[in-house]
């Protein structure tokens, strides 16, 4: 009788390191789950970083209603078109503000007027009544959505506190400087509370109201806060340096105003030196420029045409129209700052490079610079005594004024020019002459 042998079967070695595989990714899912879940926790527990989810539900019964469906869907495509064109001309503008007055009332009838849409579309809203300078009406969407936060999310939430900026910003607008004070200040405190000393909100807050007091022409208090935003990016030692950067040009702008020429150019130079180690040449070149401007306006004639020529040497390294345009300024305050020096000869020979430069390209033929280096040329040939030519000169920015149609100088550039023309035509008594023309142009 033969022996039976019992046969054990092998599963595969690939279905077990399977089965092993499938366990893992299951406890690796269940912990993530479970860490998310705790981190999930804690977020809604914290004021500051709170997610509202109130409206979570009237927006799935939105969704899931077949009538209504269609509407928000469209809705939030309206929505999503102005969040890319929110820049565009002013005729867009108009065309979006009833549009997305539509998008709003749509969006509150049918998800509510707590649902993170309609809030997103009544803050994009507001940003275009801002950019028609409709700061009144801005002021109200702004301040519903500061209270929709501040309910739904908290008084002290990162959501509130970026709802409270947009409205501190639209105040300012207003010229309601104590309002606007007290929101900036609000937002800080609410990043000071929440975050590191040191975090980006914080700086960021700071530099806001720093521009807040700059606004407010409180160059001293401007100063201040923007030191200490710099103090914050200096102690992070930020890889990116473009935020000290912003800071140095603030201040540099800021000891122009207050016309320290020397502090000014000191801080203008530590934003040169970062921009020309990034390869940002043109921005290099722009800060040259406002640092000679600086020099210029305190009668430092030599040390800001030196500045102008190594704005010049820069922009020489790059082309396009907006360097073109750079360029112009440039030129033409060189050839101001030489007229001041009593250079009529080089004054002229730069002013009208400037006027070439523009006459080229017809976007800056069409530019107020144009206007102002024409008029400057009437100015040079004045002071040198031509007064044919600058009589010539005026005629002339009087003829590019009325084809240009450049209403928005009127009053200013236009109405400094016609005195200078009266000054010119007084002394042959045709002073008559000037008043006409202001008569004409409602000057």
């Amino acid at each position: 009788m033969k022996s039976q042998v019992s046969v054990v079967s092998k599963k595969p070695v690939w279905i077990k390191w399977a089965i092993i595989g499938a366990v893992s990714f299951v406890f690796m899912m269940t912990a993530t789950v479970f860490l998310c879940m705790q981190q999930f926790d804690k977020a809604q527990n914290d004021p500051y970083s709170k997610v509202p989810f109130s409206s979570f539900g009237s927006y799935m019964a939105a969704v899931m209603d077949p009538k209504r469906q269609t509407v928000v869907v469209q809705a939030l495509r309206t929505l999503t078109k102005y969040q890319r064109h929110i820049g565009g001309t002013k005729v867009e503008l108009a065309a979006s503000e009833a549009e997305l007055r539509d998008v709003v009332d749509t969006l509150r009838s049918t998800v509510g007027a707590d649902n993170e849409y309609t809030i997103m579309a009544s803050d994009i809203l507001a940003k275009c009544l801002v950019k028609e300078k409709k700061y009144a009406e801005a002021e109200k969407v702004f301040a519903e959505v500061v209270q929709i936060n501040e309910r739904i999310c908290g008084p002290e939430n990162r959501l509130t506190a970026t709802a409270i900026v947009n409205l501190a910003e639209v105040n300012k607008d207003l010229r309601d400087w104590s309002e606007a004070g007290k929101l900036y200040e609000r937002n800080l405190a609410i990043h000071r509370k929440y975050t590191d000393k040191n975090s980006t909100q914080v700086s960021t807050a700071l530099e806001e109201i720093g521009n807040f007091h700059a606004d407010k022409k409180d160059y001293t208090r401007a100063k201040e806060f923007y030191n200490k935003a710099l103090d914050i990016h200096l102690a992070r030692n930020d890889r990116n340096p473009s935020e000290r950067r912003r800071m140095y040009e603030w201040l540099g702008y800021l000891e122009k105003r207050q016309k320290h020429p020397e502090e000014s150019a000191l801080q203008y130079s530590k934003a040169i030196d970062i921009e020309i180690a990034q390869g940002n040449i043109e921005e290099a070149a722009d800060l040259h420029f406002n640092t000679g401007c600086g020099y210029a306006d305190n009668n430092r004639y030599d040390k800001a045409l030196s500045q102008f020529d190594e704005a010049e040497k820069l922009l020489a390294q790059v082309k396009s129209v907006d360097d073109e345009f750079l360029l112009a300024s440039i030129l033409e305050w060189k050839g101001w700052t030489l007229q001041r020096q009593k250079k009529f000869d080089e004054s002229m020979a730069e002013t009208q490079r400037a006027i070439s430069l523009l006459e080229a390209k017809p976007v800056l033929r069409a530019s107020e610079a144009y206007f102002r280096c024409l008029v400057q040329r009437g100015d040079t040939l004045q002071v040198w005594s031509k007064k044919a030519d600058a009589e010539k000169s005026y005629k002339d920015v009087l003829v590019q004024y009325r084809k240009l149609k450049m209403k928005s100088l009127t009053g200013s550039e236009l109405d400094e020019m016609l005195d200078h023309y009266y000054e010119l035509l007084k002394s042959s008594g045709r002073a008559q002459n000037v008043k006409q023309i202001k008569s004409e142009l409602r000057i």
